[in-house]
């Protein structure tokens, strides 16, 4: 077997958010059937040297999730004992310092044989200072992640005391690279400011924030600070993912596997922790990206990297995340953990012990207290084989407690399988209201009373709303400030100006009941496009065959550029777009094409019928500098039955709350006809896994429109 020549190559990106070198990507190799996974998990949440309002809460229960999910959860199954934790808080962990970490690696690269795979996690602070070797930089920048002994800059020799830096981050997965294995990193870390809160008073425990830490805490002295702002304002002069770089290379003869590495955010941007699993009373602090990769892989268990990279962009687009952006760059058509896993039930052996019922599946599963769980006489059986049902008493992150669901005493034959009865969808807005926040201390107490009095008495068949106090966890939270009724995301960041400002009402000359109405016709239409964006998860396209690709030119580059589906592509002013989508299927399919604006807008673009093996290529239309923002085409598609008419979806059509739509294909953007699929009926509707869920699917290709230069 012949490898790809390459060693010694320099890690580069955004540790952090960063941008990978594409040089790190080898040739998808096939795993031996010997292979042996390694894990080295570093989670850094104390800083011995920093004040301890700087420490972070999260990095411990990550590196504590991400070692039991790999030892008892993954579907390649990874032994303890080539499992390296380095984290504070952790029993029986390493301490998370330079040295450590460093041990770590030069341990498992004498541990390793070709063929071999390695998951690297890195949870804590990051940060920024200028480059060491600026012109191996596209940015100038050096980015850096913070070991638990990080220390100031200094002067004397250009650097951070115990900073990882991304060269030596680079030389290190290198070094377990040559030996043969393949390399998956994943970096729940951010680069640069200041702790950042929610808006309005959210319990303190509640509050998301940053892992990024300010350059100047590390001492950097006002020479080089100015110098490191300078560098700053030029490279991130868009919010997009920064071109990948090859850095130094010297070539020799390697055996290589595969490399995938996967980023919490973008290079300018930070990304948060908080407590999860959101809404359940015993959650505590995790960073969101690393909760959301493995709740991920939990519970789709047969995806590859690039469909894993897909759905945490979905679940990210659900909360309406302008910030941060995930990155994900490598191999990404080969099989999460070198799995050969196709299992996409949701299904776990029942362990029946002298303590009751119990099975290893819990939060990370999407499992709640009180739900109704099926039992089934063995994994390969038809739900219809149901022998009784479950309910669960008490929840974990990776395991449950079962009791009977009609209080009878049940007993098992061995080898019985406990199976989800679906995947639920929960159509519920929950509105965090004002309450007697100092947001509101400008306001009229009854003004604001009347607002909130409005959404109790919605009724549920045009809206449902879940009215919570002002310091819960919500979807949309209000706020007033600056003459203005907010309507910001779950973590309350207000963004008053530019292309992703949160949606307000204006209120002077306005009563209580014209706000109400203006606010409920918003949270209607937000609330349409948040539901439409749920749905992507239970009908996942991860088995239905039917591909779309999104591809754009423009007058500057007229030829096509294909849209990364793992990732959140720039588009410009001008551009045109264009799809391609193929039919695998042995039937036809019917393809409804869906716009989703910043905006909160739906606009249909056009549905058509395509015969088995057959692709649909077609122009949809152009780009305009009407808004700018986060948008996306979802495509929704369904088995075409024989003799029948091409399913229509244009009645989803809805116009924005804001601003008017960016592509300019669509000529009408017709109100939505009904509400269905919001209401009480169908709130939190359960779609079966049986043959009738591959009938139809919904893909997603999200995008970021940008200013031109």
């Amino acid at each position: 077997m012949t490898f790809k020549p390459i060693v010694e190559t320099k890690f580069r990106g955004t540790v952090f958010g960063l941008s990978l070198l594409t040089l790190l990507l080898g040739m998808v190799i096939a795993v031996p059937a010997l292979a042996t996974n390694h894990a080295i998990i570093v989670g850094v949440s104390k800083y011995q040297n920093l004040d301890e309002s700087l420490w972070l809460n999260g990095p411990k229960n990550d590196a504590r999730l991400v070692r039991d999910y790999l030892t008892s959860q993954a579907v390649a199954p990874f032994a303890a004992e080539n499992v390296s934790v380095l984290a504070d808080g952790v029993d029986g962990a390493d301490e998370p310092t330079l040295s450590g970490i460093r041990t770590a690696f030069k341990n498992l690269q004498q541990k390793v044989a070709p063929g071999d795979f390695v998951y690297l996690h890195f949870s804590g602070h990051g940060s920024q200072a200028p480059a060491k070797n600026p012109e191996q930089e596209l940015d100038g920048l050096d980015e850096l992640f913070l070991p638990a002994d990080i220390g100031p800059w200094n002067d004397s020799i250009g650097q951070v005391t115990n900073a990882l830096v991304d060269d030596e981050i680079g030389y290190l997965i290198n070094g377990l690279r040559k030996r043969g294995t393949s390399v998956w990193a994943v970096f729940d870390s951010c680069h640069s400011g200041t702790v950042t809160r929610g808006m309005g008073k959210q319990n303190a425990l509640d509050e998301e924030v940053s892992r990024k830490l300010d350059p100047a805490i590390l001492g950097l002295s006002n020479s080089v600070l100015s110098k490191l702002e300078k560098v700053q304002m030029r490279g991130n002069g868009t919010a997009g993912a920064a071109a990948p770089e090859s850095g130094s290379l010297v070539r020799g003869e390697v055996e290589e596997g595969i490399f995938v590495a996967f980023y919490a955010a973008q290079s300018n941007q930070t990304t948060p922790e908080m407590r999860l699993p959101a809404g359940d009373p015993d959650r505590i602090s995790h960073g969101l990206f690393t909760f959301t990769l493995l709740e991920t892989m939990a519970q789709n268990p047969s995806l590859n990297y690039r469909q894993l990279g897909q759905e945490i962009l979905r679940r990210y687009s659900v909360e309406y995340r302008v910030q941060p952006t995930p990155l994900f760059e490598g191999d990404l058509d080969a099989m999460v953990l070198s799995s050969d896993s196709s299992d996409r039930i949701q299904q776990w052996p029942l362990i029946d012990s002298m303590t009751g019922f119990s099975i290893a599946g819990g939060k990370l599963h999407g499992l709640s207290r009180d739900e109704k769980l099926i039992v089934v006489p063995g994994p390969a059986a038809d739900s219809q084989e149901q022998i009784s049902m479950l309910k669960v008493s008490q929840l974990g992150d990776l395991s449950a407690q079962l009791e009977s669901a009609t209080d009878e005493f049940l007993t098992f034959d061995t080898g019985v399988y406990v199976r989800k009865q679906g995947r639920s969808v929960n159509f519920e807005l929950t509105v965090a209201g004002l309450g007697s926040s100092q947001d509101t201390a400008s306001a009229d107490a009854a003004f604001a009373a009347a607002i909130e009095n409005s959404l109790t008495k919605l009724d549920p068949a045009v809206l449902r709303v879940n009215l919570v106090a002002s310091n819960d966890e919500a979807d949309i939270r209000l706020a007033i400030a600056d003459e203005q009724l907010w309507l910001t995301g779950p973590g309350g960041r207000l963004v008053k100006n530019g292309a992703e400002k949160t949606p307000s009402i204006r209120l002077p000359g306005r009563s209580a009941e014209q706000v109400s109405s203006l606010l409920i016709e918003n949270l209607t239409r937000m609330s349409r496009a948040i539901n439409l964006l749920k749905l992507g998860g239970a009908y996942s396209a991860g088995g239905f065959d039917a591909e779309l690709k999104l591809k754009v030119r423009s007058k500057r580059n007229p030829a096509f550029t294909y849209l990364e589906s793992a990732s959140v592509s720039d588009v410009f002013p001008g551009d045109e777009m264009h799809i391609e989508v193929s039919n695998k299927a042995a039937n036809p399919i019917d393809i409804n094409l869906l716009y989703v604006g910043s905006d909160y807008s739906i606009s249909f673009i056009r549905n058509a019928r395509i015969n088995s093996a057959e692709t649909l290529r077609k122009k949809l239309g152009r780009f305009s500098d009407r808004s700018f923002g986060r948008e996306r085409l979802i495509m929704v598609s369904t088995v075409a039955e024989p003799q029948s008419a091409v399913e229509d979806l244009s009645w989803l059509a809805q116009g924005g709350i804001e601003q008017t739509r960016s592509n300019q294909k669509p000529t009408s953007l017709a109100r939505a006809l009904n509400t269905a699929g919001f209401g009480t009926a169908l709130r939190s509707f359960i779609v079966e896994d049986d043959e009738s869920d591959t009938a139809s699917s919904i893909s997603q290709v999200e995008f970021r429109i940008q200013r031109l230069q």
